[in-house]
């Protein structure tokens, strides 16, 4: 039970922190009205570190590790960031490097 409350702390924390980034990549494109681009590694890391500390919130929502009503808006709150990273890849706010 320590390991997943651990868990669930770091992938916390690795939200924030995407969540950051995000906002950067915001005021990178003005907000919303120019484009950028990252590399696909970025890219790729961006969503498997997303969906990873997505899983583990919500394995932590199943075991009943914590309480639902800090749970649930720490949920929320981690998939507006993972969608609103796929939004802008998908209308082309963000686009990839080739090299």
């Amino acid at each position: 039970m320590v390991i997943i409350k651990l868990a669930l702390i770091f992938s916390i924390a690795v939200m924030g922190a995407l969540g950051a980034y995000l906002y950067e990549l915001l005021a990178r494109t003005k907000y919303l009205s120019g484009s950028t681009s990252i590399g696909l590694d970025v890219i790729s890391g961006f969503h498997i570190l997303s969906l990873v500390s997505i899983g583990v919130i919500i394995l932590c929502l199943y075991k009943k590790t914590m309480n639902l009503a800090f749970l649930e808006p720490v949920l929320i709150f981690s998939l507006l960031i993972e969608v609103s990273f796929i939004g802008l890849n998908i209308n082309g706010t963000v686009w990839y490097i080739t090299k």
